[in-house]
């Protein structure tokens, strides 16, 4: 750990690892969490040319912002946290993972708030996640930290999908309820909107 430990909720704490840190130790505890999972990649489904394709254009979108946590309880790593710049002002929060025996005990819930500060302070407008419809564990945390459904998903990877968001800019949030029909446009809506 070469970063300074961010504070969660009581001997948790989170650190920014960089890739080669990160990786190893998302390889070796992903299955622990995740055990449970039906599991289909489709790296699993394609030919190696069509592999090869994937990886030629994924070195083309350059050098993207990309977010790595550790989650530690008392200096042991039991977790982490990794997302990427999507394009200009997103970013997506691609997984979280807390082993078992330290799921339930809020520190997802404290993390949130964390890499929402981070991802704020880097510049970025949107925070978007995927998740399976039924993760509760999930989903509940979030949508109580500020996210909202933006969209489904049918994925022939993971099924089916909820996709939420996170506005850093209120106006934008309030622009996303006037679009859902949830709020009448008032004088600041109206003034974007040319109405």
């Amino acid at each position: 750990m070469s970063a300074e430990p961010i504070a969660l909720i009581g001997d948790y704490s989170a650190v920014l690892l960089d890739e080669e840190e990160f990786v190893p130790l998302f390889r070796q505890y992903r299955p622990r969490v995740f055990a449970n999972t039906l599991k289909v990649f489709p790296g699993q489904l394609m030919s190696e040319s069509e592999k090869k394709a994937v990886q030629d254009l994924s070195r083309r979108l350059g050098t993207l912002y990309r977010l790595n946590l550790g989650i530690y309880h008392d200096g042991q790593f039991i977790g982490w946290s990794f997302g990427v710049q999507a394009d200009g002002d997103r970013f997506s929060m691609i997984n979280t993972g807390i082993l078992p025996d330290h799921q339930g005990k809020g520190v997802y819930t404290a993390l949130l708030p964390r890499i929402l500060e981070i991802l704020q302070a880097q510049g970025f407008q949107v925070v978007f996640s995927r998740h399976v419809v039924t993760n509760n564990r999930v989903l509940v945390p979030k949508l109580k930290a500020g996210f909202v459904i933006t969209h489904l998903e049918l994925s022939d990877t993971f099924g089916l999908l909820v996709h939420l968001s996170y506005f850093f800019n209120p106006r934008r949030r309030k622009l996303l309820d006037f679009r859902a029909g949830q709020l009448a446009p008032d004088d600041e809506l109206k003034g974007f909107l040319e109405l």
